[in-house]
């Protein structure tokens, strides 16, 4: 019996065609849940008072603890705060004008997210670059991991399927003659 050799050269395309599918597809998805998400973030709209300040308090640092954002916070000051947000809203102040009076009143240390000036990019920027620096070691460990598969493949292939010795095969037939 004569062993047929396998047949390799087909798996190289195969593997290919397969990563490129699942990156697309990741791809894909990533976008997808992009796009999902832009669409469900409502813009600030004239929706009422009561929700342009709940926006505002949301942006805003309770000045007694500096350690929660007045919409989460329960202080006296707070309650001021409050009560003085909705009061300002109903003069007929934007919602940016109200946070500018608190922030000429208070300084940045008011605001729940940081400027994006200075030294604080840093806090817009670190996010990304991390981002950016895992993208490029996941893409350069694939394109190395696929690359030393193809040249697996290629040095299995080149290699001939069956280099046995004829000396060998002739010892192998006259041992089994003995058993018949």
């Amino acid at each position: 019996m004569v062993a047929r050799p396998v047949r390799m050269d087909r798996r190289p395309d195969w593997i290919m065609s397969r990563v490129r599918r699942g990156v697309l597809r990741h791809a894909s998805l990533v976008a997808l849940g992009c796009c999902v998400t832009l669409l469900s973030v409502s813009p600030a709209s004239a929706d009422g008072p009561e929700a342009s300040a709940k926006r505002v308090e949301a942006q805003l640092i309770a000045p007694c603890c500096f350690m929660q954002t007045l919409a989460n916070h329960s202080s006296p000051k707070a309650d001021r705060m409050k009560r003085e947000i909705r009061e300002l809203l109903r003069q007929g102040w934007s919602e940016d004008q109200v946070v500018q009076y608190y922030l000429d009143t208070y300084g940045e240390r008011i605001l729940a997210v940081p400027l994006a000036r200075g030294f604080n990019l840093l806090a817009y920027l670190t996010p990304l670059v991390f981002v950016l620096a895992g993208g490029l070691v996941c893409i350069l460990w694939l394109r190395r991991r696929l690359s030393t598969d193809r040249h697996a493949l290629a040095d299995a292939t080149d290699a001939p399927a069956h280099a046995i010795d004829p000396a060998l095969v002739e010892r192998m037939r006259a041992e089994l003659a003995t058993f018949d």
